[in-house]
């Protein structure tokens, strides 16, 4: 990727990782709520990211492309090389 957008705060410690391909802007509450630290995902519009930051929910929009079904398959091989980490692909 040759650029991504970030909303939020960058120094917060990050434990949950909520990843939503394509356009997962409307997920950002769910995330939160699910007690995501951090959502990745595509096409966060100008509004949602504000609504994002008003309620502490910290974003990292990768681009729609990016962000389509393929990024899920490397996402998994790229964190199931971490022995900590447990990674579940949903279809």
């Amino acid at each position: 990727m040759e650029h991504i957008r970030v909303v939020g705060n960058l120094n917060d410690k990050i434990n949950k990782v909520a990843v939503v391909t394509g356009s997962g802007a409307d997920m950002f509450k769910k995330a939160k709520r699910s007690g995501a630290d951090v959502l990745i995902t595509g096409d966060m519009k100008y509004h949602d990211a504000q609504d994002a930051l008003d309620i502490g929910m910290n974003v990292i929009d990768c681009g729609h492309f990016d962000t389509e079904d393929i990024f899920k398959d490397v996402m998994k091989r790229f964190i199931d090389g971490f022995e900590e980490f447990e990674t579940i692909k949903s279809e």
